[in-house]
């Protein structure tokens, strides 16, 4: 590269096939149109692309409310879970009771003689018939 000459010229070659790429007057009105209809394209394009991010943040919210919902319901499951336990936690105490109640029901009926009670702590009952209810009056 030579450092003396600091002017440059421009030449343009017209060869035989240079002139052909020069564009008329309705190729470059195709060539507008072409980029008209690009353009109402691409507005569409994102208008589409605005609806669906519009409709992404609506189910996002409902995805929100959702997973509140999801909080509740769970929050109620474990509430019945844990009443489920303290009700078959009462039923089996009750059943250890009853259990219970009839064995020391069983060990005070051997170690107590309900005969040898005396005559006099229970009245004696009449031998006469009970009235019945016709003769009541």
């Amino acid at each position: 590269m030579a450092m003396g000459d600091t002017s440059k010229t421009l030449t343009i070659d017209l060869s035989e096939g240079a002139v052909d790429d020069i564009l008329t007057r309705a190729q470059g009105q195709g060539i507008f149109d072409m980029l008209v209809q690009l353009t109402g394209t691409v507005a569409r394009v994102e208008q589409r692309v605005e609806s669906l991010d519009q409709g992404v943040e609506r189910l996002d919210q409902r995805i929100d409310r959702l997973e509140g919902v999801v909080a509740g319901v769970a929050a109620d499951v474990r509430d019945l879970v844990y009443w489920k336990h303290k009700l078959w936690g009462m039923v089996i105490l009750m059943g250890w009771l009853a259990a219970g109640c009839a064995g020391v029901w069983a060990f005070i009926g051997s170690h107590v003689s309900w005969t040898s009670a005396p005559a006099n702590a229970m009245p004696a009952l009449s031998a006469a018939p009970a009235e019945t209810p016709t003769q009541v009056r």
